[in-house]
């Protein structure tokens, strides 16, 4: 909001893009992941550096196992330069982009962005994901994927 002889003025695009965000996760909610993507694709078209909708499309992303475009999106989020960033949203992004890269196999990245993501709090998942790393790096476990992990486990 700008304030302009006494009056205030709203861009309009933003409570648009919001409202697609929002449009968005519903469908998400609802497993409707490609009517999710549409809508999150039109709030960036209104507000192409928002962190909330780059971290939405992340997490889209990551559901559809396109690893290699959710730790992109969740880079934007990082690098926004327009948007308010929360540290609890860096922390968020780091690890699921974390998550990310290890499905990728990238093991030194993955664990660099999950301990990136212990700067902003402590959280046992994130440990959960450095045990796993080490499991796999000592061959004790082989690397499954965890959009394959999730479904098997019934959640």
């Amino acid at each position: 909001d700008e304030s302009l002889s006494g009056k205030t003025v709203v861009d309009s695009r933003l409570s648009y893009s919001r409202a697609y965000y929002l449009q968005g996760y519903i469908e998400v909610e609802r497993d409707n992941l490609a009517q999710a993507m549409i809508y999150i694709n039109k709030g960036l078209a209104l507000e192409p550096d928002s962190p909330r909708l780059h971290g939405e499309k992340g997490s889209i992303y990551l559901q559809m196992a396109n690893n290699e475009a959710a730790v992109l999106e969740r880079d934007m989020v990082l690098e926004s330069t327009t948007g308010c960033v929360l540290d609890s949203d860096k922390a968020f992004s780091l690890f699921n982009k974390g998550v990310s890269l290890i499905d990728l196999n990238r093991l030194d990245e993955a664990e660099t962005a999950l301990k990136q993501s212990l700067e902003y709090g402590e959280n046992p998942d994130v440990e959960n994901e450095l045990d796993y790393i080490a499991k796999i790096r000592s061959g004790e476990i082989k690397p499954t994927p965890a959009s394959i992990q999730k479904t098997t486990q019934g959640d």
